[in-house]
């Protein structure tokens, strides 16, 4: 069959036109960023040996790399802080032009990127009192969240000038640590007319937040621009470093939030919790998190550490751990009994970054990207490992990886968006992957 997509080369003559007509900086002087573009993308087809996996090519392109240098970190009592960059990219369906990233050392930015292989930086934010800025949520068009020692509710009706709606303080102390951030969000919808725990009266939204000291947060996100905290508690030893939902199954008609802990105050905590969150299946209004039940908990050996992402597909829980460089896979089926069934070692070092497109799970570390065909999530493979194209925007070793995205370009090419956070990288790949591809639905 015969392409008739226009070549990289006529794509990227008309993203320049295209940003010159609207008067749009293809790069920004002032703030030392860099744009870094090769449409040549060859595929790799070195796999490691050491996974057990059919994936047999690379197929990915790079499309973009967008760099902005590390500012130093705050002064005075945050002197302490990491000096660490982009830690998480989103790319919400509800702004597909734009492209947003957030970084431990306090910085928020948003990318145009009407025209991918030219990104365009509209806004740029760092500032001192946003550090450990490390999640970011879209509940609702034009609406995004900003999670860091605090919570942001902010406008981006206008990217270019983005507006902070609410900023919204959490209960536990400034604790001398590098892990003192939100690292994990989670949408939890529901449909009532009533209920104790809010009074907005149409659809409602929730919020659920895993904060690293060890306390899970519940916000009320119904009203758009708006959000609020309704409750907080404290887990103690268990880190809450990543949430995610359960949907109900079969046998429970319920959801439940797993939660991931990164075990480095104590190795003798579960390694996921599964908590009971809503009132029933019939109100479907979320709990104050005191009132959480906990009914199921994965405990494992001490090798497992640095568990940091966690996330869902019907009855299986995935969680990645960069203590000893592995993807887990869970049957939560019997919740008051989860199983690990299987686990992988990661194909190159530290996997920090997971999402779940479709039949895809996608998993970050390093400098390279697994994905896994979790069409039947309790029989996993691997599809795909992305090393060459990934490796030009996450270009140093140890913890760079850190987060991904993935979105349909208007012409509907996937790109898979990353962040690098020792590069401090923003930066994408387009997935050409055959078996990759009939994954993302």
């Amino acid at each position: 069959m015969t392409s008739t997509s226009p070549s990289a080369g006529t794509r990227v003559l008309a993203c320049l036109l295209f940003a010159l007509w609207l008067g749009l900086p293809v790069a920004i002087a002032n703030n030392n960023n860099n744009v870094i573009a090769d449409n040549g993308g060859s595929l790799d087809t070195q796999l490691h040996t050491q996974l057990h996996n059919t994936a047999k090519d690379d197929g990915f392109q790079l499309v973009f790399v967008w760099h902005t240098p590390l500012a130093p970190p705050p002064d005075g009592p945050f002197a302490w802080t990491e000096q660490r960059g982009f830690h998480f990219v989103l790319a919400p369906e509800t702004e597909p032009d734009v492209v947003f990233g957030c970084g431990i050392i306090g910085e928020v930015a948003a990318l145009n990127v009407s025209c991918p292989e030219k990104p365009v930086a509209l806004a740029a934010w760092h500032e001192p009192w946003l550090w450990q800025a490390r999640t970011l949520l879209a509940p609702s068009p034009h609406e995004l969240l900003v999670a860091y020692s605090g919570l942001l509710d902010v406008d981006v009706s206008k990217p270019a000038s983005p507006r902070i709606a609410q900023n919204i303080t959490l209960p536990y102390p400034l604790l001398v640590s590098h892990d003192n951030g939100v690292n994990g969000l989670a949408l939890h919808a529901w449909n009532t007319t009533a209920t104790a725990a809010l009074s907005i009266g149409r659809e409602r939204q929730a919020v659920l937040g895993a904060a690293m000291p060890g306390y899970l947060h519940l916000f009320d996100a119904s009203r758009k621009l708006d959000a609020s905290r309704l409750g907080s508690v404290a887990t103690g030893d268990f880190e809450c470093f990543d949430i995610t939902i359960v949907p109900p199954g079969s046998t429970h008609p319920t959801p439940v939030a797993a939660v991931v802990n990164a075990r480095s105050k104590s190795r003798e905590t579960p390694v996921i919790r599964l908590y009971e969150f809503v009132n029933s299946a019939a109100d479907g209004s979320p709990r104050h998190p005191s009132q959480w039940q906990v009914v199921g908990e994965l405990s494992l050996p001490s090798d497992f550490t640095g568990c940091n992402r966690v996330r869902a597909r019907g009855s299986v829980v995935f969680f990645s751990c960069f203590g000893n460089n592995v993807v887990a896979f869970v049957d939560v089926r019997n919740r008051q009994s989860p199983n690990m069934f299987s686990v992988v070692d990661f194909s190159d070092e530290q996997p920090t970054g997971m999402l779940v497109v479709h039949d895809a799970l996608f998993v970050a570390g390093g400098r390279q990207v697994m994905v896994f065909n979790v069409t039947e999530p309790l029989e996993p493979s691997v599809a795909a490992v992305c090393v060459e194209a990934c490796g030009k925007v996450l270009q140093s070793p140890k913890q760079n990886a850190h987060s991904v995205a993935v979105r349909r370009t208007k012409d509907g090419r996937p790109l898979l968006y990353l962040t690098a956070q020792i590069d401090n990288n923003l930066g994408a790949v387009e997935i050409v992957s055959p078996a990759v591809l009939s994954l993302l639905g």
